[in-house]
C-alpha cells in the first residue's frame, strides 16, 4: 500500500508540474504621451518617451492544464533589481517560491488552450529609471517566461 501511495504522490506531482503554463512570444513596446505605440526588435527605447509600457504575449498549449480561470501576475523589475508596483494601479504581493513577492499587475483569464493572447498596459506617473528592465510574467506562483528591455 506504502509503494501505490508514494507512486501516487509522485504521478501528482508530475502532472502539476505539466500543467504549469507558459508564455511565448512576449513583446514589449512603449506608448508615448502622443498615445503611439513604438517597438524596436532589439527592444530599446529612450527613457524620455515612455508614458506607458505594453506587454504582450501567448499563453503556450497545455493539454494537461484544465480549462479554468488563471491569476497571471505581471512583474517588470528596475535595473537596481525593485519590483514595480502601485497599490492604486492594481499592484500588490503574491507568493512565489514561499517568499511574499511584489506584482506590477495581475489579470485572470479563462484558459481554454487556444493559444489566446495576454496584453497588459503600465503607467508608472512618473520617469522610467535607464538601464535593463526585466518582465517576469506568473501562474499560480511559478515563471511563465521572461524577457528583458533597455531604457537609455
Amino acid at each position: 500500500i506504502s509503494t501505490v501511495v508514494r507512486s501516487n504522490k509522485e504521478l501528482t506531482e508530475k502532472v502539476g508540474v505539466a500543467s504549469r503554463l507558459q508564455s511565448e512570444n512576449i513583446r514589449v513596446a512603449i506608448i508615448t504621451s502622443r498615445n503611439k505605440e513604438k517597438q524596436d526588435d532589439k527592444e530599446e527605447f529612450k527613457a524620455r518617451r515612455v508614458e506607458k509600457l505594453k506587454i504582450t504575449c501567448n499563453l503556450a498549449r497545455n493539454d494537461v492544464s484544465p480549462k479554468e480561470t488563471k491569476a497571471i501576475y505581471l512583474r517588470i523589475l528596475e535595473p537596481d533589481g525593485a519590483a514595480l508596483y502601485n497599490l492604486s494601479t492594481g499592484g500588490g504581493t503574491f507568493t512565489v517560491d514561499g517568499q511574499e513577492a511584489f506584482y506590477t499587475q495581475k489579470q485572470d483569464v479563462v484558459y481554454d488552450n487556444s493559444k489566446q493572447k495576454l496584453e497588459f498596459v503600465y503607467a508608472k506617473g512618473a520617469d522610467y529609471k535607464k538601464g535593463q528592465h526585466t518582465v517576469e510574467l506568473y501562474e499560480s506562483g511559478k515563471l511563465m517566461g521572461k524577457t528583458t528591455f533597455t531604457l537609455k
